[in-house]
């Protein structure tokens, strides 16, 4: 009858086939096959006169299935985490195949962000030479320029410096004759401007607005061209509109003064002027080319 520790060995050996025949195996064949083993000592032995070798077998074989042990662990752990990472790589695809839509803003009736104001690009005036008719006209572009960036000039020095920049001829000879090194000529940009109208800005002719547009008068004009300069002259003074209209009357030809007879009444200066415009256009096309 096998001693307990004989009897120990083998159901070991019976647990250890079961979790791993291969490597089992190769363990009884080593034994086997190695003299000095406790398994050769077995053979020539009797197991009831050598239970020192049956004792050390048993240590061995433990040692084996607690390595068994350890190994299945690890393996289970690892079957785990790669179990994971192909559910996690799963979902990372279908979510690039299928994008979420987007959500809705939470805040009902929340405004949206302001979006920023991009102003327009506005180009350079053109540049001064001193001629009376362009003053005003210049001076307005350099204001639109100066006002559509305002972070770049923020100083009266920095638009001083680009009004005087745009200059040439003899306004430029101007400018050089008054500047001084310190800058002190002007003070501001208002007293800049001022000092500009005062030596630039005369009516043409030697003649005022009001003095031009009562000596205005249609000629070869076509009425279209005669309204412009009317309009642009009227700008210029503070009649009222009641007068500006008996004074365009007066400067239309006596054939186009005929037709608007009894015409004007309760309509306003630019009715009346778009009515003479039309009626001056109709004429013009009825006559024959020469």
């Amino acid at each position: 009858m096998p001693v307990p520790g004989l009897r120990f060995a083998l159901s070991l050996l019976l647990c250890l086939l079961a979790i791993d025949p291969v490597c089992t195996t190769k363990i009884v064949i080593k034994l086997q096959m190695d003299p000095h083993s406790p398994g050769a000592s077995l053979q020539k032995t009797s197991p009831t006169h050598d239970p020192a070798a049956l004792v050390q077998m048993s240590t061995e074989i433990s040692t084996q299935a607690n390595q068994l042990a350890i190994h299945q662990q690890q393996l289970t752990h690892l079957t785990t985490v790669t179990e994971e990472l192909v559910r996690t790589l799963q979902r990372l695809q279908v979510s690039l195949t299928n994008p979420a839509p987007p959500q809705p803003n939470a805040s009902v009736g929340a405004s949206p962000p302001p979006s920023l104001t991009v102003n327009p690009r506005l180009a350079l005036p053109d540049k001064f030479d001193g001629n009376p008719t362009k003053s005003k006209g210049f001076l307005l572009q350099c204001s639109l320029f100066i006002d559509q960036q305002p972070a770049m000039y923020v100083t009266d020095a920095s638009k001083i410096s680009l009004v005087c920049s745009l200059l040439t001829g003899k306004a430029l000879e101007w400018v050089t004759a008054v500047w001084r090194e310190d800058g002190t000529a002007f003070p501001s940009f208002g007293t800049f401007l001022q000092r500009f109208r005062e030596i630039f800005e005369h009516p043409e002719g030697g003649m005022r607005a009001d003095d031009r547009l009562l000596a205005l008068s249609q000629g070869r004009n076509t009425a279209a061209e005669y309204a412009l300069t009317f309009r642009t002259l009227a700008a210029q003074t503070d009649w009222v509109e009641s007068t500006l209209k008996l004074l365009f009357r007066k400067g239309l030809s006596l054939e186009l003064q005929s037709e608007l007879a009894c015409r004007d009444e309760g309509r306003s200066l630019n009715q009346f002027i778009e009515l003479t415009i039309q009626i001056d256009n109709l004429i013009r096309s009825r006559r024959p080319l020469r």
